[in-house]
């Protein structure tokens, strides 16, 4: 992460490589990433330097548990995260919110509504508030992005197919 026009670089020590998750919140001041078959979500700030300020984990009284890593995605505030493989957290306290069920293609996108409380964890519809998945989304081949528009009834899809605007309804 860089300072542009001044390319400073903010944020130059996040792990990279092939196989990670990597999500930055809507005004760029957090990113979250992840190894798939990990107990942990690190989040940075992307000011405050090279040390995660954030570690998320979906530990119970019983033990951690693992592969808690999927497709993430910020709410619009950036101060909660959503895993698509079924964990909504409060990034500050480090709360964990909710737990839904994952959906079977859990190697497609994340989204989360403008308002923050509706994740569409490819293919699953969830329910931020209560944790319940409200349906499924059709299958798209190879779908790559979703963008929820501002009113939450609409949705910009990206896939081999090409860009495609779905209405979801009420």
């Amino acid at each position: 992460y860089f300072d542009m026009p001044s390319g400073q670089s903010l944020l130059d020590l996040v792990p990279q490589g092939s196989g990670m998750e990597y999500a930055s919140s809507e005004n760029g001041q957090r990113v979250a990433s992840c190894t798939p078959g990990s107990a942990f979500i690190y989040i940075w700030e992307v000011r405050l330097g090279s040390i995660p300020k954030y570690t998320l984990s979906a530990e119970t009284d019983q033990a951690a548990k693992t592969d808690i890593c999927g497709k993430l995605a910020f709410t619009p505030t950036g101060d909660r995260l959503a895993s698509a493989s079924g964990y909504f957290w409060d990034i500050p306290s480090g709360k964990l919110l909710a737990q839904f069920t994952p959906a079977e293609a859990t190697s497609g996108p994340a989204a989360i509504s403008p308002a923050g409380d509706l994740l569409l964890a490819y293919t699953n519809w969830v329910d931020l508030n209560s944790g319940k998945v409200l349906g499924t989304l059709q299958t798209v081949p190879d779908l790559s992005e979703i963008f929820f528009q501002p009113d939450s009834l609409n949705l910009i899809l990206r896939s081999r197919r090409g860009v495609e605007f779905w209405n979801i309804g009420e």
